[in-house]
């Protein structure tokens, strides 16, 4: 697919570099053993390779410890490795009313079983006031678990007033699905306690891997039993960091490719790239504005919203205009619910979903344009 065509960063990101691709076939060819499990180079080279991404995470990332980052399969598991490994019946959450169902999802699991949730409610686009997550806090809340960025409706949220509304002792957990690769993180300055970072998205990576980083007074239950190369003879997996929430053999193809995307981050200044993106983006906005029957309802203040837009045809329905955008002219979208339902709840969009376009570091103005005329073409379909 034309890469100028793509639109759908906030899913995944596409192409993947060369330098990722080249990364993950150079592991299959040369250090596939199985890390941790051997003494001899093809197993050390394996674990040699682990340790460094989680070294260079840790960099990106300003966490002071890279042993306390958890390779995990995506933010989806990280977050229920979170949601699951700390909270028990009788705990108070306080979480947002347009989280993703990675979030919302285990949430309402655990309140089968005893864990109180409290919900926020966001502005229509996407916004979250720290203030109100500070009015949800009882003496009971354990923990405040928050999106850093609407997959639907687009609006950063201020992770830091949200921890200096909240106080030190309630331990913060922020889903980086949409911020992570976007703009900087910094896990230690934010006071946050648990990350969730998929790989595949604006990170670089391949699919299949993610991250979750914990602060040092973090301690969780393992999500899942098995082996992790040591401590075999104790009778159920060890809450030890990193192995402990890793068990089972390493995407080391993944890791790898993520391993690569990460050294050409910490080569970029994300500000720099945002920015552009961010003017790309204000074109993509006043276009569809200026496009009869086109409904935008993401955040478009330019001071929060994140590179994305959602909106919907008066005239066509959304999967339609998907349909018509993809067959007619190459054009990659994402249209639906965004597996976000609640957010749609709180656009009024449930009964029809979204189209979503969302950018990523290569568009151009051009592109954007081209983007514009399709839409355009598809509504005089």
């Amino acid at each position: 697919m034309n890469p100028k065509l793509y639109f759908d960063h906030a899913a995944t990101s596409f192409p993947k570099s060369e330098q990722v691709v080249a990364a993950v076939t150079e592991y299959l060819r040369n250090h596939a053993g199985n890390p941790g499990r051997g003494v001899y180079e093809l197993s050390v080279s394996a674990a040699a390779l682990i340790a460094e991404t989680r070294e260079l995470a840790a960099r990106f990332f300003s966490h002071k410890n890279p042993e306390r980052i958890v390779f995990q399969a995506s933010a989806t598991h990280a977050l229920n490795q979170a949601l699951f490994g700390m909270l028990r019946p009788g705990d108070h959450v306080v979480t947002s009313n347009i989280e993703h169902n990675a979030v919302a999802r285990p949430l309402r699991r655990l309140a089968l079983h005893g864990v109180d949730i409290a919900e926020v409610t966001a502005s229509t686009d996407g916004r979250i006031a720290a203030a109100s997550i500070a009015a949800a806090v009882t003496p009971k809340t354990k923990m405040v678990a928050v999106t850093a960025g609407s997959n639907l409706l687009g609006a950063r949220v201020d992770l830091g007033a949200i921890r200096a509304a909240i106080g030190p002792d309630i331990f913060l957990l922020v889903d980086a699905a949409q911020t992570a690769g976007v703009l900087p993180l910094d896990f230690d300055g934010l006071k946050l306690d648990l990350l969730a970072v998929p790989g595949h998205k604006s990170l670089g990576g391949p699919a299949g891997i993610g991250l979750l980083l914990c602060s040092d007074r973090v301690e969780l239950e393992p999500l899942i039993e098995g082996g992790t190369g040591g401590n075999s003879e104790a009778p159920t997996t060890p809450a030890l960091f990193p192995d402990g929430y890793e068990a089972g053999t390493a995407n080391g193809p993944g890791i790898a490719g993520l391993r690569a995307s990460l050294l050409a981050l910490l080569q970029t200044d994300l500000q720099a790239t945002f920015a552009q993106k961010q003017r790309v983006w204000q074109t993509l906005v006043a276009g569809l504005s200026a496009l009869p029957g086109i409904e935008i309802f993401s955040c478009v203040d330019p001071e929060v919203a994140l590179p994305l837009v959602s909106f919907r045809a008066k005239a066509v329905p959304t999967h339609e205009l998907g349909l018509r955008l993809a067959r007619d002219h190459a054009i990659a979208v994402r249209v639906g619910l965004h597996c976000t339902p609640d957010a749609h709840r709180v656009a009024g969009t449930l009964a029809t979903g979204l189209v979503r376009a969302s950018l990523g570091p290569a568009h151009s103005e051009a592109d954007v344009q081209r983007f514009l005329a399709a839409v355009a073409s598809c509504l005089a379909a």
